[in-house]
């Protein structure tokens, strides 16, 4: 795929990005004219750009480092882990620094995914995506039963996290990213820092050897950067499913022709519409 054509690619995804703002601030049940509604449906906006945004990097850098086209925060039961650490920090240890029950949703995502790791690293290579994702489907019910649990044993608690644990960004103030601004922003840094990387590991561990990586650095520091991503998203909006599946993809629908992680077609598609954009202004 020519620049130009990924350019026209990322321009077509930005109008339909703005097509979908545009709605999520226009239509509701109240009218704009209302007090409070324009900042509450441009609050909900952000947050939700920002989680889905979050998440589908997460996806896009776990099936770029599993090779696994499958591969998704939900699916692979790190979005459970998470919700799980969220809930026992808020209701059994009574942790209300939002900050601190970022971090620590970051370790439950990071334990959930080396479960996940240590349990396919035996498996042969052509049934580990499948194998993962049951793996995953296991540890999300594990997760999922122990939180919902604790929460039906704190009425408390209960009707404090009971909007969150659905998931959703209504009624999220934009100030609900702050707390956590630090581990999504790492979390962006190193999945991009990693996308060359990445792009080795489309051709197998061996040749991303070859090529010089460190290769359980790599898969290390992939994960690390989804930990970061997922952890601080759940922390702000609660679980949110199939969005980090989807996105991966999308990005692959752009470029079919060339192989590589879909986070280094994330780079390229913003650098070549910068340019282009550079281009008709000095036209």
């Amino acid at each position: 795929m020519s620049g130009r054509s990924r350019a026209v690619a990322a321009a077509v995804m930005l109008l339909a990005l703005g097509a979908a703002v545009t709605l999520s601030v226009a239509v509701g049940a109240g009218a704009l004219t209302t007090s409070g509604v324009l900042q509450a449906r441009t609050d909900r906006t952000v947050v939700g750009l920002v989680v889905g945004a979050a998440l589908g990097l997460a996806g896009a850098t776990l099936q770029g480092s599993s090779r696994n086209p499958l591969a998704d925060p939900g699916l692979l039961g790190l979005t459970a882990g998470a919700v799980l650490t969220v809930v026992v920090a808020t209701a059994v240890l009574g942790i209300g620094s939002s900050s601190l029950v970022g971090v620590l949703a970051v370790v439950g995502v990071l334990v959930v995914g080396v479960l996940v790791h240590l349990a396919t690293r035996r498996v042969p290579v052509a049934r580990r995506p499948e194998t993962s994702v049951l793996v995953g489907a296991a540890l999300t019910a594990v997760c999922s039963s122990a939180a919902t649990g604790i929460l039906l044993t704190d009425r408390g608690a209960l009707d404090q996290l009971r909007s969150w644990q659905v998931g959703s960004s209504a009624g999220r103030s934009v100030g609900v990213l702050l707390p956590v601004a630090l581990l999504l922003l790492g979390g962006v840094v190193l999945a991009l820092a990693l996308a060359p990387g990445l792009d080795a590991l489309a051709l197998g561990d061996e040749a991303a050897s070859a090529l010089g990586h460190d290769v359980g650095r790599l898969h290390g520091l992939a994960l690390l950067a989804a930990a970061l991503l997922t952890a601080g998203a759940t922390a702000v909006a609660g679980p949110f499913g199939f969005v980090g599946f989807l996105a991966p993809h999308a990005s692959y629908a752009s470029n079919p022709e060339q192989p590589g992680s879909s986070v280094t077609e994330f780079k390229a598609m913003v650098r070549e519409f910068h340019n282009a954009g550079i281009e008709v202004i000095l036209d």
